[in-house]
């Protein structure tokens, strides 16, 4: 039996994806006990920066104005070009996945957003 896995300290919040990607993401995440779930672009706009929003660079632009950043920890699920890694680097993305990832891959991404997140906390 495994331990179990602490508290996340902020919400994962899965932003842009068709209902069957947002479904795959969230069993993925639950595997690692971490619950996601689809959310709007007001629950975007007001998440804190303990959050961990999983989202495509192309949802994010067609949301923010050019130059603006999220508070929370952002994973980019992206696509495999360099040009898509750039443009995830300027709205702010903690992580960037390139496909195909995996769903370890995925789950250490948002471990390690948590993490740097409690840290913060701490200080």
């Amino acid at each position: 039996a495994r331990p179990p896995s602490p508290t996340p300290l902020g919400r994962v919040l899965l932003f842009g994806w068709s209902e069957d990607v947002t479904l795959a993401l969230a069993a993925a995440l639950a595997e690692a006990d971490v619950t996601a779930r689809a959310v709007s672009d007001e629950v975007i706009l007001g998440a804190g920066r303990d959050d961990v929003v999983i989202s495509s660079t192309l949802a994010l632009e067609t949301l923010l104005a050019p130059g603006e950043r999220l508070k929370p920890r952002v994973i980019i699920c992206g696509a495999p070009d360099a040009s898509d890694m750039e443009a995830a680097q300027s709205l702010g993305a903690r992580v960037y996945l390139p496909p195909p990832f995996s769903v370890i891959q995925l789950q250490a991404a948002v471990a390690r957003c948590h993490e740097a997140a409690a840290r913060r906390r701490r200080r």
